[in-house]
């Protein structure tokens, strides 16, 4: 059975890959990506919610702020998101297994907690786009700032609704 067909351990080896490959430097994940066969890169990409046509640079940015937000100190991740509203914590945590998880759910009030994890089952996939915007402004946040404004006012200022 091919990836196309979707069955649940063909997408988990897909998420597998992708997780590798953010792993990876963005040098040797644009080579990897230049010399897959165009069946397995169109099914690659697809998983990632992209087109064909996304600029590469663009993928390996994406992937390259994931990677920097794993490797970061879970207190500080969860120190940053603890005043935030449970529906951006469980977008967050959403999008991919993350190292910190466990520190930012605990650091929640039990109701938060439970309304995260809820929210978490019932969200739609993201858009790629979507994924690369949020992995890069908590990263860019998180480097400014542990402390620093709020994720929800700054995504409401990329969106043009500045407080």
């Amino acid at each position: 059975m091919s990836v196309a067909d979707g069955s649940s351990a063909d997408l988990r080896a897909a998420e597998l890959l992708i997780g590798r490959l953010a792993h990876l430097t963005a040098r040797d994940r644009e080579w990897i990506l230049t010399h897959l066969s165009a069946g397995a890169k169109t099914n690659l990409l697809r998983h990632l919610g992209q087109k064909e046509g996304a600029p590469i640079a663009e993928r390996s940015q994406a992937l390259d702020d994931e990677r920097v937000l794993d490797s970061l100190e879970g207190e500080a991740v969860a120190s940053y998101l603890a005043g935030e509203p449970s529906h951006l914590i469980a977008l967050i945590l959403s999008l991919r297994a993350w190292r910190w998880e466990q520190p930012v759910l605990m650091k929640l009030p039990p109701v938060a907690r439970l309304e995260v994890n809820q929210l978490r089952q019932s969200l739609p996939r993201p858009s790629a786009a979507m994924r690369s915007l949020v992995t890069r402004t908590l990263r860019e946040q998180l480097a400014a700032s542990p402390s620093g404004p709020h994720f929800e006012d700054l995504l409401d200022q990329i969106r043009g609704r500045t407080p």
